[in-house]
């Protein structure tokens, strides 16, 4: 699966010609017909976003469905323009850890899940097939039921919107964490483009390119694509292999048509991912160990160890001004997703133990329509939305004799949801204004469980119906500073288990229940300085009810999933961005999270040892109490802090310099919370960025991430009393590269 050298040399210098190709096209388009200029896009800044400006630049966001200054938005949000993402090294979504306040992510996840996203020690479990992440995430408003998709390496992503905090009401089911919103360039009367070219330590190559412009007076279009090369740079002790490499392709074109009252934007893309898992053993003889020597695996037969995940989907949105105070938007989207993998639960140099896992999305729908009226008090946003999908989850374990002779299980799901939703803003005065909003939503999933090879067959359907409210409250002593409470509830829908074992009891259910997430918020926003500072913070505390938690069974490859009976999430964040010379931005951001289980009362097993934990009883069978333990994944101190600063040369010509600290307090893997060595304490990594840039619109840099090169187990699980198996986090990386913007 891995490309060859000829291959990744073809694709690298076909992306880096064909934007200067097309530019030729479409610069006589567009002298052939020119059209006005546009008023700036949500996303860009409303005054000059040159770095030597005198102050910070205004950014305009969608995150409300509407466009409006991120600074006016009573959400904690964070958004990163093109340029900051290319600064900073945010090239996926796993690159937002660290950047973003109390984002935390995930490696390889084992099964079809490559990342796990938890936002303030929320969603950082993986439940798999016949369940929902908590963070949703939209490539250009139309749902991505998979967050590991390489859309953020498009070279004309304009922008990434992280909100944090259950967004129920406007975004639904699957939003109890927040929500990330990838926006790409619209076409429009002006020619843009650009192409980015790296090269890095094992042998890493990514090739970016852009162009989009007009076709007519109505009519523009636009075409992006990305590769990104990196071969493997564990060495597998067994036989000398390099391992845990990637290939990652992106495509997506657009064609808008602008009239005087209709706006349509029709899209498709395609994302494919090909990975190498590097699940390696981290008990030796009876002894947690970590990940050893961090530059080395040991398993069997390394290439069975494959992973490849596409993505691909048609989107159409229109928006129509009906008139100056009310819009009228349809969003469409029709995906396929999925993911095959193989790979080596035994993570050890003796005969393989291979899982076989095969999950694929199909036929999902999504449908939007709303209105948003924008009136001198009232404010306010109305919709209804649809989304169906269905799903096959299969497998074929028992390759080896280890696993023999557990069955290889195969579930099936259809599952659709119907929503309405409003959400009202009125301004009691000229600084107070109440905030209301309601969505109902809902849901039902069929599903079918079998082990052919033994006859197990459960069939079944789980269904819900809830209302989701929002309440809040703003007051603006003064057009810099923005103080909001609000109270918003999140919703995790109910779902079920695919992979019981074939031994589930017949009289016992397979189902769990929803998930509900009731969350208060203070925070403040404000402008110093005449924007020379930006300083954002909030306080939070959630009650978090129903969490759907899960277990392995004693043979390490079943599991059972249950709501875990309460826990809660208090803590703060705050965000700054300074501007004390024309030449010098700094950030930095902090957040404090302490996510517990306040009742949880959890059956011990294989995969969840009692770990030290009181007993909750130790009849029939034993259940440790976990009560006082944190949630999975979810640090209570993550932090940031960065450094960006232009140093002129000459006139046309500068040194563009961006240097980030990042730091992740002690995170559990599971509700036992045992092994916080297995994290290797706090992780800590600095990254840079060096630029020379041009005055044309070309800049030539080095780049380093994870210059410490510090590395650590970012996933772990317990198979059994003997097996932990845990994903090495990346090593330190390093690269030159050119990048062009016209």
């Amino acid at each position: 699966m891995v490309l060859t050298r000829n291959r990744v040399a073809a694709r690298v210098l076909t992306l880096a010609v064909t934007p200067f190709a097309l530019l030729c096209t479409a610069a006589r388009a567009h002298a052939d017909s020119p059209s006005a200029p546009e008023e700036p896009a949500a996303g860009r800044s409303t005054s000059t976003e040159d770095s030597r400006a005198s102050s910070l630049s205004e950014i305009v966001v969608t995150a409300q469905r509407r466009k409006e200054r991120i600074q006016d938005v009573p959400i904690s949000i964070s958004a990163l323009s093109s340029d900051e993402m290319a600064r900073r090294g945010v090239s996926d979504v796993k690159d937002l850890q660290g950047v973003v306040p109390g984002v935390s992510m995930t490696g390889f996840a084992g099964a079809t899940n490559d990342g796990l996203i938890s936002i303030r020690g929320v969603g950082g479990i993986n439940l798999g097939f016949g369940s929902s992440a908590a963070t949703s995430v939209y490539l250009d408003g139309v749902y991505l039921s998979r967050p590991d998709a390489a859309y953020f390496s498009l070279d004309d992503v304009e922008r990434i919107e992280v909100l944090r905090g259950p967004q129920g009401t406007l975004y639904g089911r699957n939003a109890t964490a927040g929500a990330i919103n990838i926006i790409t360039r619209e076409p429009d009367g002006q020619v843009h483009g650009g192409a980015n070219l790296s090269y890095g330590n094992f042998n890493s190559v990514l090739a970016q390119t852009s162009l989009s412009g007009p076709i007519s007076n109505s009519w523009s279009a636009g075409i992006s694509a990305a590769f990104d090369h990196r071969g493997g740079w564990l060495t597998n002790i067994v036989n000398g292999d390099k391992v845990g490499g990637h290939d990652d392709e992106t495509f997506r074109v657009k064609l808008r048509y602008k009239g005087d009252a209709l706006d349509a934007t029709l899209s498709t893309d395609y994302a494919s991912i090909k990975f190498y898992p590097t699940l390696t053993q981290m008990i030796v003889n009876g002894q947690f160990v970590g990940i050893g020597n961090g530059n080395t695996i040991s398993v069997a037969n390394d290439a069975l160890n494959t992973g490849d995940t596409t993505s691909k989907g048609l989107g159409l949105v229109m928006n129509y001004t009906a008139s100056d105070t009310l819009t009228l938007t349809s969003v469409t989207g029709y995906r396929e997703e999925g993911t095959d993998v193989v790979f080596d639960v035994n993570g050890l140099a003796t005969p393989p133990a291979i899982l076989v896992r095969s999950e694929n999305t199909r036929n999902s729908l999504y449908q939007e329509l709303r209105g948003s009226y924008s009136g001198k008090q009232l404010r306010i946003t109305f919709g209804v939305n649809y989304y169906h999908e269905t799903g096959v989850y299969d497998s074929a374990d028992g390759l080896s004799p280890l696993l023999n002779p557990i069955p290889s299980p195969l579930s099936t799901s259809t599952m659709h949801s119907e929503a309405a939703f409003t959400q009202a803003e009125f301004d009691l005065t000229d600084r107070v204004t109440l905030i209301g909003g309601l969505r109902y939503n809902y849901e039902d999933r069929d599903f079918m469980i079998q082990y052919p090879a033994v006859g197990y067959l459960r069939t079944g359907s789980v269904s819900s119906d809830p209302l989701l409210p929002a309440l809040g409250i703003n007051f603006k002593p003064n057009d810099d500073l923005l103080i909001y409470a609000k109270r918003t509830k999140g919703y995790e829908a109910p779902g079920f288990n695919s992979t019981p074992g074939p031994t589930y009891p017949a009289n016992q259910s397979v189902t769990f229940g929803a998930e509900t997430l009731v969350a208060y918020e203070v925070g403040i926003k404000s402008e110093l300085l005449n924007r020379r500072l930006i300083l954002d913070g909030a306080g939070f505390y959630y009650d978090y009810t129903g969490l759907q938690v899960k277990a392995l069974s004693a043979d390490g490859f079943s599991q059972s999933i249950v709501n875990a009976a309460k826990a809660s999430v208090k803590g703060f964040e705050a965000e700054l961005t300074a501007k004390p010379t024309v030449d010098l931005t700094l950030s930095g951001q902090v957040t404090y999270s302490d996510a517990i289980y306040d009742k949880f009362c959890e059956p011990v097993s294989e995969g969840s040892p009692l770990a030290g934990s009181p007993t909750c009883s130790t009849t029939p069978v034993l259940v440790a109490n976990r009560a006082g333990n944190l949630l999975s994944f979810a640090p209570k101190w993550s932090a940031g802090v960065t450094a960006d600063y232009a140093i002129p040369i000459s006139e046309s010509r500068r040194l563009h310099a961006n240097v980030g600290y990042s730091y992740i307090g002690n995170r559990f893997f599971s509700a036992a919370n045992e092994y916080e060595s297995s994290t290797l304490g706090s992780v800590s990594k600095i990254d840079a960025r060096l630029a020379l840039e041009f005055g044309n619109g070309l800049q030539v840099y080095a780049y380093g991430k994870n210059l410490t090169g510090y590395q650590y187990p970012d996933y772990v699980a317990r198979l059994s009393a003997t097996s932990i198996l845990g994903n090495i986090s990346d090593p330190r990386t390093y690269g030159v590269g050119a990048r062009y913007r016209y």
